[in-house]
């Protein structure tokens, strides 16, 4: 077991705040840097977890656009893409699975809707306000899938008055983007909508086709409302809407000519050099997606209300030159839309007391389909996979004495899938699984002063079951879980020169 001390990304920050929801502002005084990895506001050194806080103008100056750059300031994590899907890992807990209906092993929210689908993860970082990365299990608050960590991505809230922001680049490979952000109103009612676009010509060139190749396209929009009707009343309406049509991954050559098609046509053109192709047609993975969510913020006297409403949808079609020669041989073929919709309730109380607590419900549901084709290859399959999850939880934190607290919590997961799938042969399956866990978390904290703490936990993770969609009479796949032992030290000593120290063993 080692133990290491990691500069946190971010200078000590103050916090003001309306119900239900934070934002960081820049201070001098060696204030404090507040996140909601427990689903409440708090001080992150007073947070007994293991977790990165990134402002949005630190994201920015360090030049990190996308979900897939995170990793590079951020200890522990790397964000891979696999084909449509992109997947985190924390600490070494992953998956490069992507089948229907499989979930990445870190959960991801934007604006605490939980996004579900792989391919729903190609985020550019246009709006942001902060990202939180919380490592370890996190079964008991965030539950579902969370069995490596969580990210938190935090987008702007709109403000009173007007302002905004437009930013363009140009770069190689005549790569072009501009972000554009607007946001006005009152104190009671304002609004805000952001804009991005990128293009490039791509990095690749296909010596068949005649042509460049790996381009991106992209573009994006977030509007929000955000409304205001008493001091203790948040409300935040926000829709989302993005389109990336790319080829980059699937735009490749064999290694050494190692194909059939070079082996039965030897006079086929061959790429001769790095970054060149030669492929029967130009491959593509082109995938929309959008939502809506409705928030509502209530202080109510002792607790603080919050529920969270979402809807979103996806549509993914792709098709790849499987072989990777000019032979036109093997065609992969895949159409993946998709739906789902959440309900989050949660209860907090003000953290005003010894005795401190947090309970919730969450509802999850997704209808996921997936139409493959290999055309030559006499293969076709279709699956439907339904999802209805379900999950209560709850938190308590408990001051035994000035110094040290014990926090101990647990949530209880039911997720129900059935599957029809068939294939080119005419078999078909129609099966159902129930998957059930009881995840908890239990940590001790040390609070040797106000600005330095140190905590020992033990935490459970849940990752839910499936079915491999592209295979007729296949078990489920069993769900997966981890346990997880952590020892850590956190520090914003003025003399640590107001950076916040996350040591962790």
């Amino acid at each position: 077991m080692g133990a290491a001390l990691v500069p946190i990304c971010a200078n000590a920050q103050s916090i003001t705040s309306a119900p239900g929801s934070t934002e960081l502002t820049q201070a001098d005084d060696g204030g404090e840097i507040i996140v909601t990895a427990q689903k409440r506001s708090e001080r992150l050194t007073d947070v007994p977890i293991s977790i990165t806080a990134i402002s949005g103008e630190s994201l920015a100056r360090s030049g990190i656009n996308d979900l897939t750059q995170l990793g590079q300031s951020t200890p522990g994590l790397n964000v891979a893409n696999n084909g449509i899907a992109t997947q985190p890992t924390i600490r070494g807990v992953g998956s490069t699975g992507s089948a229907l209906g499989e979930s990445a092993n870190v959960a991801t929210y934007v604006d605490g809707v939980y996004i579900a689908n792989q391919a729903g993860m190609q985020f550019e970082f246009a709006d942001i306000d902060r990202v939180e990365v919380l490592k370890g299990p996190q079964g008991t608050l965030f539950g579902r899938n969370a069995t490596g960590g969580a990210i938190q991505l935090i987008t702007r809230k709109p403000e009173s008055g007007f302002g905004g922001f437009i930013n363009a680049s140009y770069g190689r490979f005549n790569d072009r983007s501009i972000k554009a952000y607007v946001s006005g109103g009152s104190d009671e009612l304002s609004a805000s909508i952001t804009g991005l676009y990128k293009k490039n010509d791509g990095y690749s060139y296909d010596v068949n086709l005649n042509r460049r190749t790996g381009f991106v396209e992209r573009y994006a929009t977030r509007a929000k409302v955000r409304f205001v009707p008493t001091e203790n009343l948040e409300l935040t309406l926000t829709g989302d809407y993005s389109y990336n049509h790319q080829n980059d991954f699937y735009a490749f050559t064999v290694i050494n000519g190692n194909a059939t098609g070079y082996v039965t046509n030897p006079t086929l053109p061959r790429g001769s050099g790095p970054y060149q192709t030669s492929l029967s047609f130009l491959p593509f993975d082109t995938t929309k997606q959008g939502g809506v969510s409705f928030k509502a913020a209530l202080d109510a006297g002792p607790i603080e209300i919050t529920s969270i409403t979402a809807a979103r949808w996806y549509d993914d079609h792709l098709k790849s030159d499987s072989d990777a020669t000019a032979a036109a041989l093997l065609t992969t073929e895949q159409f993946n839309p998709g739906r789902t919709i959440s309900q989050e309730v949660n209860f907090a109380s003000k953290n005003t007391g010894q005795f401190n607590w947090i309970a919730g419900i969450f509802y999850f549901n997704s209808l996921a389909k997936l139409d493959s084709l290999l055309i030559n290859g006499s293969l076709f399959n279709t699956s439907h996979l339904n999802t209805n999850a379900y999950a209560a939880f709850g938190e308590a934190t408990y001051d035994l004495t000035d110094e040290l607290t014990i926090v101990g919590g647990l949530r209880y997961s039911i997720e129900t899938q059935n599957i029809d799938t068939r294939n080119g042969s005419g078999a078909r399956q129609i099966e159902q699984a129930t998957f059930r866990s009881a995840t908890p978390r239990i940590t001790l904290r040390y609070k040797p002063s106000q600005q330095t703490s140190l905590y020992a936990s033990f935490s459970q993770g849940f990752k839910s079951g499936t079915f491999n969609a592209t295979s007729v009479g296949a078990s489920p796949v069993r769900p997966e879980r981890i346990d997880a032992y952590e020892v850590g030290f956190k520090s914003s000593e003025r003399e640590l020169g107001g950076k916040l120290i996350n040591g962790v063993a």
